[in-house]
């Protein structure tokens, strides 16, 4: 039985170019460009999870979107999907991180009108922050619509609210009129891009615990144990090649749970013209899945949501392989980010982050408060954690809030 097609889109920019700037392809020159970025280069010295100013062989931003990207063109090229995209996507995913981790970046959000979200930030710095030497445009890097679209939606356009009865908060909206100038933005490999930041963090996550001692080999071999086929259980048992193994069986359940999401959107777009994404009628669709959905809908429309629907929990590592890495996921959540290395960096972080925020609005005060307040979004995520380090010296960390 024939497959039904995915939707087919052509590469899109903001900002018509007047040269064809790459020999391989518009995704191509999207990956060049992120690699030239100044964002890009910072990552090396931001932290992913353990603090890379104590712990210099641990993953870094940087490290951590390298490894992301790997997954991506792994998974994209068993999938018969655009190695290029995912790469260009996977590569400017995180641009947008603030210093210190997810610390700064909630911190951030907290002080700054309008909200503040590292995946949403990080089409603005595609977009307007940078300004790369010789550029064609006025308009940041300008990346094709398709990559910026994979960015954007590589984890969730809200913050998930601490009480699951509550309705979620909504999607910060100082974004909105970023996000609604991607609305053909719509690929699958979006997918691809969320589901390889996922492996990428199960992965480096139990290794770099490894690496700093906050948690033993036992426990991560009866953690793993669940995923892995039985030659590569005796190979972990014997002590060799845990990373490789664990990367590689995390990369093949999300293969098969992303081959099945992908059916399912295939199925849910069948009689729908595919011929063009933008001819698709994702509001259709989205009632076939839910029925009348209420409530406003994203700056991204239906097709967000509908992606967020037949994910099929590719997303959400715990239910992969019938739950095969429900152990997995535990040990990183009450082992990993509870330890004492991790709730000191968030500590320290959310303090440094708050600190330099009133000290910068100091600086550049005169302009309206909002205005003031986003500049200051803008500089203190830009930073590096020893950039930020050096300036919270010259003042006292505060414990305040606005």
């Amino acid at each position: 039985m024939t497959a039904h097609p995915l939707p087919k889109f052509t590469p899109r920019r903001l900002h018509p170019e007047p040269l064809v700037t790459a020999w391989g392809g518009a995704f191509l020159t999207d990956i060049e460009r992120l690699h030239d970025s100044a964002a890009f280069a910072r990552l090396a010295g931001k932290t992913q999870t353990f603090d890379v100013q104590r712990h210099p062989t641990v993953r870094s931003r940087l490290t951590h979107t390298l490894e992301v990207a790997h997954v991506a063109r792994v998974l994209a090229r068993r999938l018969d999907l655009d190695e290029h995209l995912v790469e260009a996507a996977a590569l400017g995913h995180d641009l947008g991180h603030t210093p210190f981790g997810h610390a700064g970046e909630r911190v951030l959000h907290a002080l700054t009108p309008g909200g503040f979200k590292h995946n949403l930030q990080s089409l603005r710095v595609c977009m307007h922050l940078e300004r790369p030497p010789h550029a064609l445009t006025p308009g940041g890097l300008n990346l094709t619509v398709q990559t910026l679209w994979a960015m954007a939606v590589h984890t969730g356009l809200r913050y998930r609210h601490t009480d699951p009865a509550q309705p979620a908060p909504p999607v910060p909206s100082f974004y909105d009129s970023l996000l609604a100038e991607l609305q053909d933005g719509f690929t699958p490999e979006a997918l691809v891009v969320a589901v390889a930041d996922e492996v990428a963090q199960l992965h480096h996550d139990v290794t770099d615990a490894l690496t700093v001692g906050v948690i033993d080999l036992d426990e991560v071999n009866r953690a793993v144990t669940p995923l892995l086929m039985p030659g590569e259980r005796t190979l972990v048992r014997s002590g060799g090649a845990l990373s490789a193994v664990l990367r590689r069986a995390l990369t093949r359940h999300a293969h098969d749970a992303l081959r099945a999401a992908l059916q399912g959107l295939r199925e849910v777009l069948a009689g729908q013209d595919v011929s063009d994404v933008r001819q698709v009628d994702w509001a259709s669709v989205a009632r076939t899945l839910r029925g009348p959905v209420g409530g406003a809908l994203t700056p991204l429309g239906w097709p967000y949501e509908v992606l967020r629907v037949v994910d099929g929990g590719c997303t959400s590592p715990s239910a992969w392989a019938d739950g095969a890495a429900v152990a997995l996921v535990r040990l990183i959540h009450e082992r990993i980010d509870r330890s004492a290395p991790a709730c000191e960096l968030d500590e320290r972080g959310a303090r440094m982050v708050r600190t330099l925020v009133h000290a910068e609005l100091e600086d550049v005060a005169g302009g309206p408060f909002d205005a003031d307040a986003r500049k200051v979004a803008d500089r203190v995520s830009a930073w590096t954690d020893r950039e930020a380090d050096t300036r919270v010296t010259r003042r006292p960390v505060s414990d305040e809030a606005f």
